[in-house]
């Protein structure tokens, strides 16, 4: 399997985020995205995953995101920084509040533009949801809408 880009939403308790992280198969050569609202989650989830992963070779950024900034923004942003990693597969570990749920929510649609929805996993004694989609490929958003919409349905 190759380069992964791994986006993480987390929130004041960061312990959803971190059963996201362990559960985002990280690897040799991933590029971790933490995304949340408060800088001092975000520090201590930096350090959580680089003491975790410390034998990897792997980029840890967090982000912390201005909640004035609208959804249309906040996830070009992200998705911009995903595709600056390209070619890559795709985690988003969504653990966050509704702010960071909602925008990770968003990124997933965006990025079912370009790419196709592998696999999604909810983990429900963790209250979060990790959605992984394979090398970003450049499909046609209708074929990936249907495989975001069947696979969507079938948590039901």
């Amino acid at each position: 399997m190759g380069k992964k880009c791994i986006v993480i939403g987390a929130s004041l308790n960061i312990a959803p985020a971190r059963i996201a992280l362990i559960n985002s198969d990280v690897s040799d050569d991933d590029f971790i995205i933490l995304v949340g609202v408060s800088s001092d989650a975000l520090k201590a989830l930096v350090e959580f995953a680089k003491q975790v992963y410390q034998d990897l070779n792997i980029e840890v950024e967090s982000i912390a995101l201005n909640q004035g900034l609208n959804l249309v923004d906040a996830a070009s942003m992200l998705r911009g920084i995903i595709e600056a990693n390209a070619p890559c597969s795709v985690t988003i570990g969504i653990a966050g509040d509704r702010w960071v749920t909602t925008i990770l929510s968003f990124l997933v649609m965006v990025l079912a533009t370009v790419g196709v929805l592998l696999m999604l996993a909810l983990i429900r004694s963790s209250s979060c949801l990790v959605i992984r989609m394979n090398q970003l490929t450049g499909q046609s958003y209708q074929d990936s809408l249907t495989s975001t919409q069947l696979s969507l349905g079938s948590l039901g």
